[in-house]
C-alpha cells in the first residue's frame, strides 16, 4: 500500500509542471509594446486586493504608496520603495505575471479593466 501511495505522489509531482505553467494553460506571454498597449490607461484588479489604474504617463493611481510602473525589455516593472519586474502572461482579460529569476519574486493575478 505505501509504494502504491510512494508512486502516485511521484506521478503527480511528474505531471504538475507540464500543466501549472500558464503557456499550459492557454496564456500568451507578451512582448514590451504588447504590455504597454494592455496596460496603459486601464485598471488592473487584483483578486481580494483592491483595483489599481495604469496611466499612459507610467503611474499607478489607487495604490496607497506611490507607485509608478515601466515596461523593461519584455517586462512590466513596477517601483515603489523597491522595483520588481515581471513577465506577463495574458488570456482575454485575464493576467498572470512572475517576477524575478525562476519567479523568485512572487506572482500576481487579476483581470485587466
Amino acid at each position: 500500500m505505501r509504494s502504491i501511495l510512494m508512486s502516485l505522489a511521484f506521478a503527480c509531482l511528474l505531471s504538475a509542471p507540464a500543466v501549472a505553467g500558464p503557456r499550459n494553460q492557454g496564456y500568451k506571454q507578451l512582448s514590451g509594446d504588447e504590455i504597454r498597449a494592455a496596460f496603459s490607461d486601464r485598471a488592473f484588479a487584483q483578486h481580494g486586493k483592491g483595483t489599481a489604474r495604469f496611466t499612459s504617463d507610467g503611474r499607478i493611481e489607487g495604490s496607497k504608496e506611490a507607485r509608478a510602473w515601466s515596461v523593461v525589455a519584455d517586462t512590466l516593472c513596477l517601483s515603489g520603495a523597491e522595483q520588481t519586474c515581471f513577465d506577463v502572461w495574458q488570456k482575454g482579460r485575464e493576467i498572470q505575471m512572475f517576477g524575478g529569476e525562476n519567479e523568485s519574486e512572487g506572482s500576481l493575478t487579476g483581470v485587466l479593466q
